[in-house]
């Protein structure tokens, strides 16, 4: 759990103080994460993706493409970041992620519903 307290002080850190060295900080700790083989920090990573563009923290969501998260990863019911940002009307982060070619767009439905 040592991980995911350093991730949430860095994200606290972002919100309270955005600055380079605290974004370095926090993407460095993500490409960690994403390159280990610890699930459960992976999937709260995603989880923290997923209410970075719900709550419309473009910062969070920027550091995380950033840090080459997988932008088309899914949630437990088939959304993918983009029908979240469609979905809570967050027209910046659907422009984020559709202006860097770096989502797989399909004509796939969602299982559920947000």
């Amino acid at each position: 759990m040592k991980g995911i307290n350093s991730l949430e002080n860095s994200i606290n850190l972002i919100k309270t103080n955005d600055n380079e060295k605290n974004r370095g900080i926090m993407r460095k700790m993500v490409k960690s994460i994403l390159n280990s083989d610890n699930r459960l920090y992976k999937e709260y990573l995603y989880d923290i993706y997923f209410n970075s563009i719900k709550n419309n923290n473009i910062t969070i969501v920027n550091i995380l493409i950033d840090s080459e998260i997988d932008v088309d990863a899914f949630d437990e019911y088939g959304n993918t970041g983009l029908h979240y940002a469609i979905y809570y009307n967050r027209v910046n982060i659907v422009m984020i992620l559709l202006q860097n070619d770096i989502i797989y767009i399909s004509y796939k439905y969602s299982l559920y519903n947000l």
